[in-house]
């Protein structure tokens, strides 16, 4: 039997089941920015073939898509790192209820993910909302890292834009990303190299910022609460915590550069007005 006029070439059908493409995973001994740092490096190393490709501007889609995955992963996962090992972070969000399905889906040391599975660190105010909840330091009143999440929005629309339309702005989107849309024009993001780049300074500035100040934020809460003494207190206590510290926001290629332990940290501590 004729399958009549065509006007493209067939396929054959393929099923899909969700099961069929999930495995399970253990859980990452690094910290939250070690995880990102070894994502990003990926990244850069293999974007040097947009420039090369017949289609740049889909290569370029793929690497915003997952860079903005990356910075929304490391937030996810420090707060939840945060609520194991920070007793003011478990107080903070100690009263909150959890859907039971979601509570048992995680192990007991990640158990606060579950408080975290609607939580679209991409959407705009979601990444001030989830470290004020969680940890109550108010990042929008920090001046630089109030900006680089700006930043970090504006990639997420460019990311929007890349992933659901091939680049191209809806009205709301151009409205968002500050283009003045007059009638009969249609825009589309400059989807290549450069802008695939900055997309990664951007991320970048913004996850390093951020753990770098709600470590400092810590340490402070942790010491006003004397949680941490540092002078004159139990010592070996003080250790525990300052590893801790190093399991949550420490960077193991940065560590390892500067040669930053335990006790050069405790030093530095003791040291600090």
């Amino acid at each position: 039997m004729s399958r009549g006029l065509q006007v493209s070439a067939g396929s054959q059908p393929e099923t899909m089941q969700l099961a069929d493409c999930v495995t399970g995973v253990e859980h990452s001994p690094g910290s939250a920015i070690d995880e990102f740092e070894a994502a990003l490096v990926a990244l850069a190393r293999t974007s040097g073939i947009i420039d090369a490709a017949a289609h740049p501007d889909v290569l370029a889609e793929m690497f915003i898509i997952s860079v903005v995955s990356s910075t929304e992963s490391y937030f996810r996962r420090l707060l939840s790192s945060m609520a194991a090992v920070c007793p003011l972070t478990a107080e903070n969000i100690g009263r909150e209820s959890l859907n039971y399905s979601a509570a048992a889906a995680y192990p007991q040391e990640l158990l606060s993910l579950a408080l975290l599975e609607r939580s679209l660190f991409s959407s705009k105010g979601v990444i001030f909302k989830e470290i004020k909840r969680f940890t109550k330091f108010e990042a929008s009143k920090h001046r630089e890292l109030s900006a680089a999440v700006e930043a970090f929005e504006t990639i997420c629309q460019i990311r929007h834009a890349a992933a659901h339309w091939r680049g191209h702005l809806d009205s709301d989107g151009a409205r968002r990303l500050g283009v003045f849309v007059t009638r009969g024009e249609v825009y589309r993001v400059k989807l290549n190299a450069p802008l695939v780049q900055r997309a990664f300074a951007v991320c970048d500035h913004l996850v390093r910022l951020a753990n770098q100040e709600l470590f400092r934020f810590t340490v402070q809460q942790w010491v006003k609460n004397q949680y941490m003494v540092l002078d004159g207190g139990d010592e070996e206590a003080d250790i525990a915590r300052c590893e801790q510290l190093l399991s949550v926001f420490g960077s193991s290629v940065y560590c390892e550069q500067e040669r930053v332990t335990v006790k050069s940290l405790m030093e530095e501590l003791r040291s600090a007005p």
